[in-house]
C-alpha cells in the first residue's frame, strides 16, 4: 500500500511518495535529463520570486520548470498547480502556463475585484514533462511590487 504525502511553500513545487511498508519493493523512477536553464521541480519543492515586466500587457520571461519524481514508484505523477501572489492589491497580474504538448493554460482574475492571486491548475503531469510559467502585468501602477511564484504538486500514485 501506499500513501501520497505533499509539501506547500510559496513560491515552490513540492512531490512525494512513500512506500506503506519496507515490503513493498515498486520499481522506483530515475532522475530526469534536466534542459539548460529549466528548473527542476521535485519533493523539495522550488520557492522563487517573480520579477514582472514594468510595461502593461506585457509577459515576462517563460521560466522552464521539469517535473521530477525520481525515487517514486513508476507510474507516478505530478498533480500541478502554480499559484502567483503578490503584496500592492490594486495591481493585476495574470498567470499562462504553457504545457509540453501546446496546451496554454491562463488564469486572469480581476484585481482589485479578486484577490491578489492567480492560480492555475497544470493537471497531472509525469515524470519528465516540462512546461513552462510566465507573468503578465496586466495592469500593475506600483512596479515596486515583486509578485512570489508558487508551483506546489502532490505525488498521484499509481493504483495499485
Amino acid at each position: 500500500m501506499l500513501r501520497a504525502l505533499s509539501a506547500v511553500a510559496v513560491g515552490a513545487l513540492a512531490l512525494a511518495a512513500v512506500p506503506a511498508s519496507a515490503t513493498d519493493a515498486p520499481t522506483l523512477l530515475e532522475e530526469c535529463a534536466v534542459p539548460s536553464g529549466a528548473t527542476v521541480l521535485t519533493t523539495k519543492g522550488v520557492s522563487r520570486p517573480e520579477a514582472a515586466p514594468a510595461t502593461p500587457t506585457s509577459f515576462g520571461a517563460a521560466r522552464s520548470f521539469v517535473v521530477d519524481l525520481s525515487g517514486s514508484p513508476v507510474g507516478t505523477r505530478g498533480d500541478v498547480l502554480a499559484t502567483l501572489t503578490w503584496g500592492v492589491p490594486v495591481n493585476d497580474y495574470d498567470l499562462r502556463a504553457t504545457l509540453s504538448s501546446g496546451e496554454v493554460l491562463d488564469s486572469q482574475n480581476l484585481q482589485p475585484v479578486d484577490e491578489a492571486v492567480e492560480e492555475i491548475g497544470l493537471g497531472r503531469l509525469g515524470h519528465c514533462s516540462t512546461f513552462t510559467v510566465q507573468v503578465r502585468n496586466w495592469t500593475a501602477p506600483v512596479v515596486t511590487d515583486v509578485p512570489q511564484l508558487e508551483l506546489t504538486s502532490r505525488a498521484v500514485l499509481p493504483k495499485a
